[in-house]
C-alpha cells in the first residue's frame, strides 16, 4: 500500500494493513503446518526420512517467516516517521485542476515525457512476492501430486480415490487457480505501465468503505 510522508494521506490505512498481515500470517503458517501433518501422516506405515518430514514442516514456513519479519520492519519504519509536514487540503472536485496545482517531483516530470511502450523492471518487494508464492505452490504441488500418483498407483485407477484424495486433488486445482489469478493480475498492470498514457491527477475525496476503500481523482487528458 502507498502512503504519503508528506501530508500523512493513507497513513492509517497502511498501518492498519500492515497490522493485519501480522495477525494473519501466523495462522496462515499454522494451517500450512497442519496441512503437511495431514499429508504426511495420512498414510501410516510407509517408511519415511525424518530428514524429509522436517523439510515438509521448515520449508513451506520460512518464506512466511522472512515475510513476517519485513512486515515488522515495515511497520516500525511507518511508525517512526515525523508527523505530516503539510496538512491535507480541503480542495473540492469543483475546483479547477489549476487551482492548487502543486508543483510535480523531477522524477514525475520525466515520466510524463515518457513514450510507451516502457521498460519496466519488477522491484524487490514485487519480486519477493512472486518468488514466495510460486515456492509454495510448487511444495505443495510436488507433495500433493506424490500423494496422489501414489494412491493411483496402487490401481491403476481413480476408481480408488477417497475423500482425502479427492479433497488434496481440489486443494491442487484451487492452489493452481490462485497462481493464474494473480500471474494475470500482474500482466494487466504490466501492459498498463508499458503501453498506457501518463498524466498529471489529483485525489480530490477519499471515501472510507469496509473492508476496502475508494478514491475519487481528475486529470487532464489530451482533449483538455
Amino acid at each position: 500500500m502507498r502512503y504519503c510522508a508528506q501530508c500523512g494521506w493513507q497513513k492509517k490505512q497502511t498501518e492498519a494493513q500492515l497490522r493485519m498481515n501480522l495477525r494473519v500470517m501466523p495462522l496462515v503458517a499454522f494451517v500450512i503446518v497442519l496441512l503437511a501433518v495431514f499429508t504426511i501422516f495420512q498414510g501410516q506405515g510407509r517408511v519415511r526420512k525424518p530428514s524429509w518430514d522436517a523439510l515438509f514442516f521448515i520449508f513451506p514456513v520460512l518464506p512466511f517467516a522472512v515475510s513476517y519479519a519485513l512486515t515488522r520492519r515495515n511497520l516500525q519504519i511507518l511508525l517512526a516517521q515525523p508527523p505530516p509536514s503539510v496538512t491535507p487540503g480541503g480542495a473540492t472536485a469543483g475546483s479547477g485542476m489549476e487551482a492548487t496545482a502543486p508543483a510535480l517531483r523531477p522524477q514525475y516530470e520525466a515520466l510524463l515525457k515518457t513514450t510507451p511502450p516502457r521498460t519496466l523492471r519488477l522491484s524487490m518487494r514485487g519480486k519477493f512476492n512472486v518468488t514466495l508464492v510460486m515456492v509454495v505452490v510448487a511444495i505443495f504441488g510436488a507433495i500433493i501430486g506424490v500423494r496422489l500418483y501414489r494412491a493411483w498407483a496402487q490401481t491403476h485407477s481413480f476408481a480408488a480415490f477417497q475423500f482425502g484424495e479427492w479433497g488434496l486433488a481440489g486443494f491442487g486445482l484451487f492452489l493452481l487457480l490462485m497462481l493464474v489469478m494473480q500471474w494475470r493480475a500482474l500482466d494487466r498492470e504490466r501492459d498498463l505501465l508499458t503501453n498506457g498514457e501518463v498524466a498529471a491527477g489529483r485525489i480530490v475525496q477519499k471515501i472510507n468503505t469496509r473492508p476496502a476503500y475508494a478514491i475519487k481523482y481528475e486529470y487532464q487528458d489530451f482533449a483538455g
